[in-house]
């Protein structure tokens, strides 16, 4: 039906217009491709290649900055663990306690003292806790073979 309508149109033209609309459609068509299909496509490819680039880019930055902040992270809980021990070595050393180790590990801290009096500990703890930020999380106080008291002590840093 569309097609009888299109022919009888078609053939009530004359030459001269024929002419002039298969012009216009020859021009038309392929200007309607290019510019509808053809250029926003290769627009696109452009565009993506380009997202593409900045954001490979962006990730090389990232793992840049990653790398660093992971290095200087474990610069400063190297240098916060020789910090800590000697902070706890002086609080030894204020209290009359001896420090015979202190070990860390994902839990918190770890620390085995020798004391002469149990009352010695419990002011080491405190001392330290204030000094040091660190809260008590197990003690265990027991009498020593000679005089005095060892004690082993769990202390956790809490949230980070």
């Amino acid at each position: 039906m569309m097609s009888s309508l299109i022919q009888k149109g078609w053939s009530q033209r004359s030459p001269r217009e024929r002419l002039l609309i298969a012009l216009a459609l020859a021009l038309a068509i392929p200007s309607g491709l290019y510019y509808g299909l053809w250029s926003p496509g290769v627009a696109a490819e452009r565009s993506a290649s380009d997202r593409s680039r900045l954001a490979a880019s962006d990730l090389a930055d990232a793992q840049s900055l990653s790398a660093m902040i992971r290095a200087q992270r474990a610069a400063r809980a190297s240098a916060a663990g020789e910090t800590l021990t000697i902070t706890l070595q002086e609080v030894s050393a204020q209290t009359g306690v001896q420090l015979l180790g202190a070990d860390r590990d994902e839990a918190g801290l770890a620390i085995t003292l020798a004391s002469p009096s149990s009352a010695a500990v419990l002011a080491w703890i405190e001392i330290a806790g204030e000094r040091t930020g660190l809260s008590l999380e197990a003690l265990t106080i027991e009498r020593a073979s000679g005089a005095g008291v060892t004690a082993r002590i769990r202390l956790s840093e809490g949230l980070i």
